[in-house]
C-alpha cells in the first residue's frame, strides 16, 4: 500500500502540473485583481510574454499522514497559473483565498521564485516589484540509509512547488530548474521504519548547484549496531567488543551473541544482563577455538533488532608448550625450582629426591626414607627450596619434614604429625606448614621448635588447598575461602600474618577452578587447577590465563616460573612442559 500511495503522489503532481487555468493570456482582464506583477528578460530590460507564472499555497505539500502519499486537495483547488502579456505583465485575481503564497515562473533555464507573498483582503491589489528572470540553479546530495535499503524509494520535495527529484541507486539525487532563491525541502521515503526530514532555508544561487553533500534519513525503527569491532587479549584470553552507540531514545540495551565456527554452532546469547554500554567482554572462550560475534539492539519495549554484522577470533594461548622437560618413569609426588634454576623432584613411583637442569638433564638422585605412601603421595609429597637451597619435604609416609642439601645429605627430620600437608614453605629461618584437616597453619623454627598455631578466620566448611611463601616473605592461602556465590579466593598475608588482601580467583566467565596448587615468583603467584594455569599480581589483577591439553585436566598440578619468566607445569603422569610466551 505504501509503494501504491507513492505512485499516485507521482502521477498525481505529474497531472498537477498541466492542470492550470489561463486567467491572463494577455493585458485585458476582468474582476478586482489580487497580486499584479510584471517579468523581464535576463537582461533586466526585455520585458517577458508568455511565460507561465504559478501561483501556490506557501507550506504546500504532499500529505505523508496517511498510508499513502497524495496530495491535499486544498492545495489543487489554491493553486491556478496565467501567462504574461506582451508587456511581461501577470495578474491573479480574487478567487484565490487569503493566506501567504509563493509565485514561480520558467522561460527556458531562466526562471524566478516569490516567497512569501501575503493575500489578505481579495478587494486589494498586491503589486508586486518588477522581477527578472534569472538562469535557474539546482540542489544536489547523497542520500545516506543508516540501515540499508533501496535510496530509489526516496523523494525529495519542495515546499510550495509542485515538483520532485528523484534519487538514484548509489543515493545522488539533483533537483534541477530552481530559481535563485531560499527553499523549504521536504525528504519522504516509502521505506519501513524511515521517518521524514525536512530542511529549511536551502539557498539556491542563480546559474550554480548547491551541494548538501550526504543527507542521512532519520531511522524510527530499532538501529542495527554498526561498525563492530574485535580486540583479543592473548594475556587474559578475554575478547572485547566494541559497538557505535545507537540513539538512546530508540535502544535501552544490546544482546550479544556467539558461536563456535570451529564446531558450526548456532549462534547463542552469552550475556547473562542486558548490555547498557557499547563494549562487552567475553572471557568464556575455550582455547584455540575461532568465535563469531554479532550484537543486537533491544528498544524499550524489550523488541530485538537485527543482528549486527558478524566479527570473529581464534582464542590463542599467551604461552605453548616449547618442550617437554621431563617424563619420569612414576608418578610425580611434587616439584620445585630453586635459586639455582634447578628443579627439584619428589618422584613418587621411585621414592627419590631427583634434580633436574631446565634442559631436562638430570643431574642427580638420592633415596627418600621411608619412601612415600603412593598413590596418594600425588601433590602430597611436597617438596620446597629454600633461599639457601636447603632442600625441604614433607613425607606423606612418615608425616615428617626431611631435610636435605642439594648434594642430597641429610640435615636430620623435624617430626612433626600434621596429618594432610598441602603447602609447605620457608622463609628465613621460620618453616609454615598448611594442615588441610585442621584448616591451620603451622609455624616452627627450622630448629623444630614450635613458634605459633595460625587460623585466621577459617570455618570448618573453608576447604585450604594450598599455601606458599614469596621473597618478600608474604603468606599466599588458596581454598574456598570466598563468599559462596564465588568461594575460590586468594588470602594474602603479611610476614607478621596480618591480612594484606583477599580477592576472588577464577576461570573464564567466574569457572570453578576446584583444588589446585599455587607457587609465587617475583610478585606474581600462579595457581594450577582444572586443567588451567592462572597467574595473578598480589592485589588481584589477573595477568595471566591458559589452559593445557584436555588430557590433563584432571591431573594438572604445580605450576611455576623459572628466571626466564617460562612456566614450569607438572603433571600427575609425571610429565613436565615447559611454556613459553
Amino acid at each position: 500500500m505504501k509503494y501504491l500511495g507513492l505512485a499516485f503522489l507521482v502521477a498525481g503532481i505529474l497531472l498537477f502540473a498541466d492542470c492550470t487555468t489561463n486567467v491572463a493570456g494577455n493585458s485585458t482582464q476582468t474582476g478586482n485583481a489580487a497580486v499584479v506583477g510584471i517579468l523581464y528578460q535576463a537582461d533586466g530590460k526585455t520585458p517577458a510574454p508568455g511565460v507561465r507564472v504559478h501561483i501556490r499555497p506557501k507550506k504546500s505539500l504532499a500529505d505523508t499522514s496517511g498510508l499513502g502519499l497524495v496530495k491535499r486537495s486544498a492545495m489543487l483547488a489554491a493553486t491556478d497559473s496565467v501567462l504574461t502579456d506582451a508587456a511581461g505583465r501577470f495578474a491573479f485575481d480574487t478567487t484565490i483565498d487569503t493566506g501567504t503564497y509563493v509565485i514561480e515562473a520558467a522561460s527556458g533555464n531562466n526562471a524566478i521564485f516569490v516567497d512569501s507573498v501575503p493575500i489578505g483582503n481579495k478587494q486589494a491589489t498586491d503589486s508586486l516589484p518588477p522581477d527578472t528572470l534569472k538562469p535557474a540553479g539546482a540542489l544536489k546530495g547523497i542520500i545516506s540509509l543508516s540501515e540499508g535499503g533501496d535510496p530509489r524509494k526516496v523523494f525529495i520535495l519542495a515546499f510550495g512547488i509542485d515538483r520532485f527529484a528523484p534519487v538514484n541507486a548509489d543515493g545522488s539525487f539533483k533537483f534541477g530548474n530552481l530559481a535563485a532563491a531560499k527553499y523549504d525541502i521536504r525528504l519522504i521515503s516509502s521505506l519501513d521504519n524511515y521517518g521524514v526530514l525536512d530542511t529549511f532555508g536551502v539557498p539556491v544561487r542563480s546559474g550554480d548547484t548547491t551541494n548538501l553533500d550526504t543527507i542521512r534519513l532519520p531511522f524510527t525503527g530499532i538501529p542495527t549496531p554498526q561498525n563492530l569491532k574485535i580486540s583479543y587479549d592473548t594475556m587474559k584470553e578475554v575478547v572485547t567488543l566494541t559497538w557505535n552507540k545507537a540513539a538512546t531514545a530508540l535502544v535501552k540495551s544490546y544482546n550479544v551473541y556467539r558461536r563456535n565456527v570451529d564446531s558450526n554452532t548456532v549462534a547463542v546469547r552469552i550475556n547473562a544482563s542486558p548490555v547498557v554500554d557499547t563494549v562487552y567482554k567475553d572471557s568464556t572462550g575455550v582455547q584455540d577455538q575461532t568465535y563469531e560475534y554479532r550484537v543486537a539492539a533491544v528498544d524499550t519495549n524489550g523488541t530485538e533488532g537485527v543482528k549486527s554484522a558478524a566479527t570473529s577470533t581464534l582464542i590463542a594461548s599467551p604461552f605453548e608448550i616449547v618442550d617437554v622437560l621431563i617424563t619420569l618413569s612414576g608418578t610425580l609426588g611434587n616439584f620445585d625450582i630453586g635459586r639455582d634454576n634447578k628443579l627439584y623432584i619428589a618422584n613418587a613411583t621411585s621414592n627419590k629426591i631427583q634434580i633436574y637442569d631446565l634442559s631436562g638433564s638430570k643431574i642427580r638422585e638420592w633415596p627418600v626414607e621411608g619412601g612415600f605412601n603412593w598413590p596418594e603421595a600425588y601433590f602430597q609429597s611436597n617438596i620446597a627450596v629454600s633461599d639457601s637451597l636447603q632442600v625441604l619435604l614433607y613425607n606423606n609416609s612418615t608425616h615428617n619434614i626431611q631435610r636435605f642439601d642439594t648434594l642430597g645429605n641429610t640435615l636430620g627430620p623435624l617430626p612433626f604429625f600434621l596429618g594432610d600437608c598441602e603447602g609447605i614453605c620457608l622463609h628465613g629461618d621460620t618453616l609454615l606448614l598448611l594442615n588441610q584437616n585442621e584448616r591451620k597453619i603451622y609455624a616452627y623454627r627450622t630448629n623444630g621448635d614450635s613458634l605459633f598455631v595460625f587460623n585466621d578466620s577459617w570455618t570448618t566448611s573453608d576447604n585450604l588447598y594450598s599455601m606458599t611463601c614469596d621473597s618478600s616473605g608474604n603468606l599466599l592461602v588458596y581454598g574456598e575461602i570466598g563468599p559462596p556465590a564465588n568461594p575460590m579466593a586468594m588470602e594474602v598475608f603479611k610476614a607478621d600474618l596480618t591480612q594484606e588482601n583477599q580477592f576472588a580467583v577464577n576461570g573464564p566467565n567466574k569457572q570453578y577452578l576446584g583444588a589446585g596448587t599455587i607457587s609465587s615468583s617475583e610478585g606474581k603467584m600462579l595457581i594450577a587447577a582444572s586443567g588451567m594455569v592462572v597467574c595473578y599480581d598480589l592485589i588481584g589483577n589477573l595477568i595471566f590465563r591458559f589452559s593445557l591439553p584436555q588430557e590433563y585436566y584432571s591431573s594438572l598440578g604445580k605450576a611455576t616460573l623459572d628466571s626466564g619468566g617460562n612456566v614450569v607445569v607438572g603433571t600427575k603422569e609425571g610429565i613436565i612442559f615447559r611454556y613459553s610466551r
